[in-house]
This record gives structure tokens, C-alpha cells and sequence, in this order.
């Protein structure tokens, strides 16, 4: 029989009793809705176009212009796991993948998390290296690994022209202004640099014919050259340790360096090799700072970083030789 209520009455819990205790039935607890806003940043949206390519979507620019090359309209990009499995989109899709992955690190790393930074730039560069390193080989492979920036081979083309050139003499026409510019920095309360001061005392000496000193020639000159470009190359840890030379200092030995690069051009091209010389500068140059894109990336493996992972291996091998 239906229970009666009176207009005002409030219906009364139904009472059940297990053994002698009276229990009440419990009443179901609504949660309240909560609106949150979206993460913002550029990490957050690195993520967001990682999950378009994936799974699809037009969360943001890159799904939706993928998806209006497919014909979708504003549907967006309907994502490399479409009608495949998720081990088939991850192995084709391994190059866009693998470098949003690695975009997302280096966001990481500049946005307060070094680490996670690092790990996510690496593996997303070894990852973007899976489906090259599937197909590439012999002739193909080596071009590629020609074309990467080798510290090594710049290396080899300096050694060529300084044993070619081993009795052209470098005349320092550039460099003695701004050396003698140099010095009358530290006299006036620069902090001196060795390799400036040798450098300083090894041509003054060849302009004192009663000294019969030996002629300053290209294999000497490019030693110096080497050892001054580490002092106008000061490591950032020495600068903050407040151990190296003042930006006024450091910017004269960049000039001396230049003007020594100047002059070792000039005497390669006595012997017909002042292009080899200049090329090979910019190569060792920009492998140097690919190198040192790959060291912050934390891709400083060794021979079997090297062995498994292809193409990426040979950049490794090109540019950080040791």
C-alpha cells in the first residue's frame, strides 16, 4: 500500500534493522562541478600538438592545418593512429613525433625543469631518428653524414694545410694592433692573459733581427690561434667564479683572435688554399655549436649510442669525436 503525505509533511527515512541496531540508508552525495581553466604556456601547447598528430584533433594550429590538407575543414588532423595500430603510428610517425618531443624539452629546460628537459630533447631526437636510420644506407647515409658539420674533418683540412704550408711565414699585420691594443689594456689594470703574453713576446722577438729569431710560420701561428681562441672563448662557469678576463678584456682578445684568423687566411692563400682554410672555419665552427646543442640535449653517448641509433649515431660521431 502507497504511503500518504500531507502537503508540508517531509517524507520520513525508511528504517531498517540488522539484528537489534536501526540503520538509516545512505543518501548519495552529489559532487560539485568544478570549472578549471586550461593550462597556458608554450609547454602545455606542445603537448596539445603532440596529442593532434597522435590521436587527431584541432586543439591546435598544426591539427588544424593538417586537417584542412586532408579536406577535414575545422574537424582537424585525424591523427597518424587512424585505421592502424598504435605501434604502426608511432613507428611511421617517428620523425614529427619525435621532434615535437624534443621542442617540448627544450621548452622544458628554458621553463624550470632542466632535467625532464633533457630527457624528453633526447629521446625525442632518437626517436625522430627511427624511421631515417630504417631506410638509410651506403651512399645515401654517407652524403647525409657529409653534410653534418665535423670538427674532425675541419681538423684534418687544418692539419693538410699546415703541414703544406710548414715554411709559409705569417705576417701579422692584423693581429699586432690588437694585440699592442691588448696589452695597453692589462697596463692600464686588465687582467693579463698567458697566451697573449707569449703571443706578444714571440713576435716582438721575430722584428729583432740581432735575436736571429725563427720565422713565424703558418704550424706555429695556428698554435697560438688556438690557444687564443680559448681565451676569447671563456667558459661561462669561469666568468660567474669571477676568474676570467672583464668584458672589456674579453672582447679585445676576440679582436686579436680575429685579426690572427686574418692573417693565417692570408698566408693559405700564398699556397693556393685560402678558401679550403676558410671553409674549414665555418665548418669547425658550426659543429661546435651543434655540439654543444647535443651535449644540452644530453645526446653525449658513446660508441653504442652510436651503434643504435643510425643516422643520429653518425651526427653524434661527426661532432663530438671526443
Amino acid at each position: 500500500m502507497a504511503e500518504k503525505y500531507t502537503i508540508g509533511d517531509a517524507p520520513q527515512q525508511s528504517q531498517y534493522t540488522i539484528g537489534d541496531a536501526p540503520a538509516t540508508a545512505p543518501q548519495p552525495q552529489l559532487e560539485k562541478a568544478t570549472m578549471q581553466a586550461s593550462p597556458t604556456g608554450i609547454v602545455p601547447w606542445i603537448q596539445d600538438a603532440e596529442n593532434d598528430l597522435r590521436g587527431g584533433g584541432s586543439r591546435t594550429i598544426v591539427g588544424r592545418a593538417l586537417g584542412h590538407m586532408q579536406g577535414r575543414g575545422d574537424k582537424g588532423y585525424s591523427g597518424l593512429q587512424s585505421g592502424v595500430s598504435p605501434e604502426t603510428a608511432e613507428f611511421m610517425g617517428s620523425v614529427p613525433l619525435g621532434l615535437t618531443r624534443a621542442i617540448k624539452g627544450q621548452a622544458e629546460s628554458y621553463t624550470g625543469h632542466p632535467i625532464k628537459g633533457a630527457v624528453d630533447t633526447g629521446a625525442g631526437l632518437l626517436q625522430a631518428s627511427t624511421l631515417p636510420s630504417a631506410f638509410m644506407g651506403g651512399p645515401i647515409a654517407e652524403g647525409i653524414d657529409a653534410a653534418i658539420p665535423s670538427r674532425f674533418r675541419a681538423g684534418q683540412v687544418f692539419e693538410d694545410i699546415a703541414n703544406q704550408a710548414k715554411d709559409v711565414p705569417v705576417t701579422p699585420t692584423n693581429t699586432m694592433p690588437q694585440l699592442s691594443r691588448f696589452q695597453e689594456l692589462t697596463q692600464r689594470g686588465g687582467r693579463t692573459s698567458k697566451p697573449m703574453t707569449q703571443l706578444a713576446k714571440r713576435l716582438t722577438a721575430n722584428t729583432v733581427p740581432a735575436q736571429n729569431a725563427q720565422p713565424f710560420n703558418f704550424p706555429e701561428a695556428r698554435d697560438f690561434y688556438t690557444n687564443v681562441t680559448d681565451v676569447a672563448h671563456q667558459p661561462t662557469l669561469q666568468t660567474l667564479m669571477g676568474r676570467g678576463l672583464k668584458p672589456t678584456m674579453l672582447r679585445q682578445a676576440g679582436n686579436v683572435r680575429a685579426g690572427l684568423d686574418a692573417d693565417l687566411t692570408d698566408a693559405a692563400s700564398t699556397i693556393g688554399r685560402s678558401e679550403d682554410y676558410a671553409n674549414a672555419m665555418k665548418e669547425y665552427a658550426n659543429a661546435s655549436k651543434l655540439r654543444k646543442a647535443m651535449i644540452g640535449a644530453g645526446l653525449v653517448g658513446g660508441e653504442e649510442l652510436a651503434r643504435r641509433t643510425g643516422l643520429l649515431g653518425k651526427t653524434a660521431k661527426a661532432v663530438i669525436p671526443y
